[in-house]
Order: structure tokens, then sequence, then C-alpha cells
């Protein structure tokens, strides 16, 4: 866990996670390590309509369409990376090795001002403690989901992952994990997963009672579980994939006060997987579920919304440093829920198409993507080109 963020930048498309699952557990240091990574992202942008959340790297789905003139030119750094790991020598009498992570990007909002965009400021994205006793990992802090299992490979978009409101689902909190290896026949693994964590919902409002989120009020973790199955059962070909289960309840009346029927149950049921075989990379993940606007879902909009969702992927490796990916995806909710909740989004779907070379620690990736937004006023269209340049470390 400790390095994925690193490989993502430069690592065979599509291919780590099953060679890690399969992989044994590295031993404990001696002496306390202390290790800093991360990636340098810098996009260079053009869109026509604007985007959210947010233009340029997190763009996700259709805002506005502009009459005339409608045509701009951006630049985003704000998903360069910071990541400090930390492992310790074993304790419990050798058994155990302890580690632990902190990771941050600049998300994190601008200072305001005529200089606010150029001066982001940082989010705390992972910071957990861990325990690697055997097999088993245990893990207490905040940390991505489990049903946040797969993103898409992409360089203008790794912090909101292109099937964010388009097919993926996930997002992080703070709590516990348990993560179980077991070994299977040849590279074959078999990783049983479990957690819960703090619950959350759209908590933007103000005036919520006591300053309580509607999550917490509930006293109900957010609790997920997930098997992943991964391998690599021929010399050019590896393979994962999962299913993961998700549910969570949140009191729309808050702490200190009651109302009839204030109980909003969230789940969702997620399948997936990827495979590579020589130079192809295919991967697909879809869910369905309902009242899960807290992990993306029904378009990143929060109300008892039943909906689904689905991507593809697939990529093509012409040599070992250039590659190109085509991507789809879906985000459907339903029309008649989104309407009651008073939200706006349809239907989203998402295409997008990139051509990426690597060498070493540097990646340059040119990309487009095209976002076609269904709302209960009509349709709109967004479609933006980027050019990215990472530097992983």
């Amino acid at each position: 866990m400790i390095d994925t963020v690193v490989r993502l930048a430069c690592a065979a498309a599509l291919a780590t996670s099953a060679q890690a699952l399969a992989a044994e557990p590295a031993a404990a240091p001696e002496k306390p390590s202390l290790a800093l990574h991360g990636f340098v992202s810098a996009t260079v942008f053009v869109q026509d309509a604007t985007t959210g959340p947010w233009n340029g790297q997190g763009s996700l789905f259709t805002v506005a369409e502009p009459g005339t003139d409608e045509t701009f030119l951006g630049g985003d750094l704000r998903q360069t990376r910071l990541q400090l790991a930390a492992t310790g020598p074993a304790i419990l009498s050798g058994r155990a090795t302890p580690r632990a992570l902190v990771e941050a990007d600049f998300f994190g909002g601008n200072t305001g001002g005529a200089f606010g965009d150029e001066s982001v400021g940082p989010r705390l994205r992972l910071a957990y403690a861990e325990l690697v006793l055997g097999r088993t990992t245990f893990q207490v802090g905040q940390n991505h989901g489990l049903i946040f299992a797969m993103a898409p490979v992409s360089l203008a978009h790794v912090a909101f992952p292109a099937s964010y409101a388009a097919g993926g689902i996930g997002w992080r909190f703070p709590g516990v994990m348990v993560f179980h290896r077991i070994p299977l026949a040849g590279t074959h693994a078999l990783e049983l997963a479990v957690s819960a964590t703090r619950g959350s919902w759209s908590d933007a409002d103000a005036g919520l009672p006591l300053g309580v989120s509607y999550g917490e009020a509930s006293s109900i973790p957010q609790v997920e579980a997930r098997a992943m199955l991964s391998g690599k059962p021929a010399d050019r070909v590896a393979y994962s994939a999962f299913l993961v289960g998700h549910y969570d309840r949140k009191d729309l009346s808050g702490v200190g006060a009651t109302a009839p029927e204030d109980g909003v149950d969230g789940w969702a049921a997620e399948l997936g997987g990827k495979v590579t075989a020589g130079p192809l990379q295919l991967a697909a993940n879809g869910w369905t579920g309902r009242a899960v606007g807290q992990l993306f879902g029904a378009i990143v909009q929060f109300g008892d919304i039943q909906g689904w969702g689905a991507w593809a992927q697939a990529g093509w490796s012409f040599t070992d440093t250039l590659s190109a990916h085509l991507f789809a995806g879906v985000d459907d909710p339903d029309d008649a829920d989104v309407r009651e909740a008073g939200a706006t989004r349809l239907r989203n779907v998402s295409i997008g198409a990139l051509t990426k070379y690597c060498e070493g620690p540097y990646t340059l990736g040119l990309e487009y993507y095209r976002y076609e937004t269904r709302t209960v006023t009509g349709t709109r269209t967004a479609d933006q080109g980027s050019l990215t340049a990472m530097y992983a470390f």
C-alpha cells in the first residue's frame, strides 16, 4: 500500500496490483526508515464549457455551456502529491512490522485575493498507522475506502479519476481496516478485507446540529467488505478481480433532535477486474446502489437516490515507453429519485483517450475527454484537451 501512488506514475498499466497481492510481505528493517515519495504533475488544458467539481484536473461532468466565446485555456498543478512513509523495526518479539504513511496534495483551496489561484493550499489525503503481522495488516487512520478498488489510467485525472461520476465510486474516511492475504496455488492469491469508517454525508451546509455530521449522528459506521483475487498465471499475463459491498446510515435530523423517518440507508455493490496480456490491457468496473453521494455516486448528488454506473478502459503498449488508452463510462441515477431529492443531474457519460510516453520517472501524456451530462433542464456537453507532464520520486 505504501508505494502504490508512486507506481501509478510509470508502472505497467493495470498490471501492478495483481503482482503486489501475490508477493510475500517485505521483512522489517533492523532500523527505522523514513522515505519521501510523490510526484509533480502539471497540466495545461483547453475547455469549451465549465465542469464540476472543478475545471482542469478536477473535471468530471458538465456544469454550464457558455452561449458564446466558450473556449478557455488553463493550467493546473493541484494533484501534485507528497507522501511520507515510515517503517519501524519489528515489535511483538519480531512477529509484527509497524508502518505509517501521510499523503497530501493541493486541492485544499486557494488563498483568495489577486494571486489566490496560484497559491493553492494543501489537502490531507491519507494518514494511517498500520501493523503487519504475517499475512494480516491492521490499519487505523484514513485510507482509500475498499470500494475504491481500481481507477483508470490517466495523467490529467489522478486525484479525481475519470471514473468518478462515470462508473466508479469511493472516497476516503478515518476508520479501521483489516487486510488478510491468502496465497493460492502458483502465483495466485486471495485478499480479504473489511473496514469500519466514520459516517459521512453532505455536511457542507451551515447549521448542522451541534456541528455533528449526519453520518456521525446515526451512530453507525460505514462498513465495507472486499474480496480480491489476483495472479500471474503466465509470463506476460496478470489479472485481478474483486467484489465489494458497502453499507451506511445517515440521521438527517442530526443529534439533539428526532423526526419521523429521518434515517437514510446507503448501500452499494461493486464488481470489477483487469487483465494484462502482453501489450494489451483491459479493465472494467460496475456498481449499483442507493444514497451513496458521499462516495461520488449519483453523479456526486446527495439524496435517497438509486443508481448504477459502469466504466471500461482498453490500453495497448506499442513499446516499453509508448502506450495508448481508450475510456468510456456512465453514471445513471434514477430520474424520479433525482427530482424528489431536489437534485438536477440525471445521467453523465464520459469518454476519453490518452497517449502516454513514460521513461524512468518522467511521464508525458496527451489526453482528451468529452462529458455529456443530462439534467432536468436539458443536456450539456464539455470537451477538454490536455497535456500533462509528471515526474515521480
